[in-house]
């Protein structure tokens, strides 16, 4: 399309854009605003007031407050399968209304990785799309597109920039979904406005990033500014390096984690107790990430008193920093849900979420035993 103002996209951005469209091996990327600005122009193109969409439930919690509170609102429902295994609850849950399929590769914040290629097999066996956030993956360690993808969110926020200076999103058309031939109505793509083409007649493969661009990011002014390109694309520049220490010192803090005795449970995949290493010897070769899960004992007493004496590690919400980071999900991200969906979810009172950054492996390591000392104090 032409680019007539600068929310469509200007020569920063397209720089940005293409960087991440070689990463994934994709047809187009178009930033957005932010990650929650990507999930939800990611969907806006494909669903409407009376639609819906099946997500996996194991998903960041604010999507799924996104979910349940603005798409509700714009009359979108999302229903959750809770055993992608389970073709009898998938099958239950899509309906002639549902017009995508929603995961994560690796979710936040237990690590349990998503079995993509079952869920690729049930979208193409429903004729839907799949949409993946890859947020904290990253193409530096999965290329989701071939797991079975055909869109792809991420919030550039966090490992992509990389640094915590610039809040941006994208969405990621990996050109596989034949919209053309689809059972299921997509106007936004599939239909001409009077006199003209339809978004496949004008951009082939690139259909659905075109529809993005102009009927939701245009639209709703989703954009992001040049300096946010340029900052995108210049942590694009390192993200193999920093994603490659991230992992190995995660690996390495979750090892020791699992033995210290004021630790009860330590989620994550790259572990050889994990009920997912498996899976992620199979799907993620180069490693697991760094954002997952320890469970702490004395429930919140006990996370209180850990984070109350760490000092290398920073108490913030955010993920895919240089810089370490801890944050209790149930009275931070979680805080909303009720205490069964909290519970089916296993975030409990007791756990607390890691953001491995770039320190020196040992100083966290000490600096989160100084913490645990804290906790072994608890009567």
């Amino acid at each position: 399309m032409d680019r007539i103002y600068s929310r469509q996209g200007n020569p920063t951005n397209t720089v940005a854009e293409r960087r991440i469209t070689s990463l994934e091996g994709a047809a187009e990327t178009v930033l957005t605003s932010s990650g929650q600005a990507a999930i939800t122009a990611a969907l806006f193109v494909l669903a409407g007031s009376g639609d819906k969409i099946v997500s996996t439930a194991s998903i960041y919690g604010g999507t799924r407050i996104l979910f349940g509170r603005s798409f509700k609102r714009m009359g979108i429902d999302v229903d959750y399968v809770w055993d992608l295994y389970s073709d009898a609850e998938w099958d239950a849950a899509i309906t002639p209304e549902t017009k995508a399929i929603y995961a994560e590769t690796l979710p936040n914040p237990l690590n349990d990785i998503t079995d993509l290629r079952k869920v690729s097999e049930v979208a193409k066996r429903h004729n839907l799309p799949l949409i993946v956030d890859n947020t904290v993956g990253t193409p530096a360690l999965v290329l989701t597109g071939q797991l079975g993808a055909d869109i792809i969110v991420h919030s550039t926020t966090k490992f992509m920039t990389g640094h915590g200076t610039a809040v941006g999103g994208a969405v990621v058309d990996m050109g596989t979904y034949d919209w053309a031939n689809s059972k299921r109505s997509y106007p936004l793509i599939q239909t001409a406005p009077a006199g003209k083409r339809t978004q496949i007649e004008r951009f082939g493969n690139r259909a659905y990033a075109s529809a993005v661009r102009e009927a939701v990011v245009n639209d709703i002014g989703f954009a992001v500014s040049p300096l946010t390109g340029f900052l995108i694309h210049q942590g694009l520049e390192t993200l193999s390096l920093r994603m490659q220490r991230n992992t190995e010192s995660s690996l390495e803090i979750a090892r020791w984690l699992e033995e210290q005795p004021e630790v009860t449970a330590v989620a994550y995949a790259g572990l050889e107790s994990n009920p997912y290493h498996s899976l992620a010897l199979r799907d993620y070769p180069r490693g697991t990430g760094s954002v997952f899960g320890v469970e702490i004992k004395h429930g919140k007493k006990g996370v209180r008193e850990l984070v109350n004496n760490l000092t290398l590690w920073s108490h913030m919400t955010g993920i895919g920093d240089t810089r370490s980071m801890v944050i209790h999900p149930r009275t931070s991200t979680h805080m909303s849900f009720d205490e069964e969906t909290n519970e089916r979810l296993g975030i409990s009172e007791g756990l607390l979420r890691l953001s491995v950054g770039l320190e020196t492996t040992a100083d966290l390591i000490k600096d989160f035993r100084t913490g645990l000392d804290a906790v072994a104090k608890i009567g």
